[in-house]
């Protein structure tokens, strides 16, 4: 059946996502909270190993705290469901889903959209609000500086995305993808500087990261914002992005097609 591709289809799967979520007002309030506490648990320890030094390194507290606030903020926004094909393949609602006229993985990207552009909204702004009256948040370096890091947390987001739509698309040769997403998760947390910013790692093992698409996805929008990253030189790290981009959506592709073959759905 040949797929029609129609943006306005797509924008009602992202529209229907956003205000499905706004109905469970409490489970959003309870997503700040976390947030909050994760964040505020973070710059306890780093306050404790700062102690009475504002500067270690050259990378000062505030810069820490300003880094950790925008990397896991963005990584609670960023939640996407690695089971969401897994689940399709089980219970064989996959094969109702490509006999529709739409993109699968279109529809999948829109319906991700509309729960991150919804976590922003209710998670990620209020956060930021909120932590700015008790704790020391650098503004961005410049108006440039806050464009560019717009760019490169959306580039860092599609990075994201297609590195799990690899995960979700094991699910034609897995059971369950499960632990695959358990190992994505920690290698996205460790290395892409949410937790630990990257500018505290070994040279060694920096050098090596910086051959993986991990650092781009929070921590070169983190250092973008903080003009540690010069304007003129964020170009660079734009291309570095959309080619991880563009890699990972043609691995992504190439599973998708394989894996439609493999499809057998048994009863009903």
């Amino acid at each position: 059946m040949t797929k029609v591709f129609n943006i306005s289809v797509y924008l009602a799967f992202t529209k229907t996502v956003f205000l499905s979520k706004m109905v469970y007002k409490f489970d959003y309030l309870m997503g700040i909270l976390n947030t909050c506490i994760q964040l505020f648990i973070a710059c306890l320890i780093w306050k404790t190993l700062y102690g009475a030094q504002e500067i270690f390194n050259g990378i000062s507290f505030s810069m820490v705290v300003t880094t950790i606030m925008i990397s896991q903020g963005l990584a609670n926004a960023y939640t996407i469901n690695d089971q969401m094909v897994s689940k399709k393949v089980h219970d064989g609602t996959i094969a109702y889903t490509l006999l529709l006229p739409i993109n699968f993985r279109g529809q999948m990207f829109a319906e991700t959209l509309g729960e991150i552009l919804f976590r922003l909204i209710s998670n990620f702004l209020p956060t930021i609000i909120l932590f700015s009256f008790v704790i020391d948040i650098l503004p961005p370096d410049s108006f440039v500086s806050f464009l560019f890091f717009i760019v490169s947390a959306v580039l860092g987001f599609l990075v994201l995305w297609m590195i799990s739509s690899i995960v979700q698309f094991f699910a034609f040769w897995m059971i369950s993808v499960w632990s695959l997403s358990t190992i994505k998760n920690v290698f996205i947390t460790v290395l892409s500087g949410a937790v630990l910013p990257l500018w505290f790692m070994p040279d060694s093992i920096l050098k090596w990261i910086e051959y993986t698409p991990f650092s781009s996805i929070y921590f070169v929008p983190s250092r973008i914002y903080l003009g540690d990253i010069a304007p003129a030189d964020v170009g660079e790290f734009f291309i570095k992005q959309s080619l991880w981009i563009i890699a990972l959506y043609l691995i992504s592709h190439v599973m998708w097609l394989k894996g439609k073959k493999r499809i057998v759905i048994q009863g009903g």
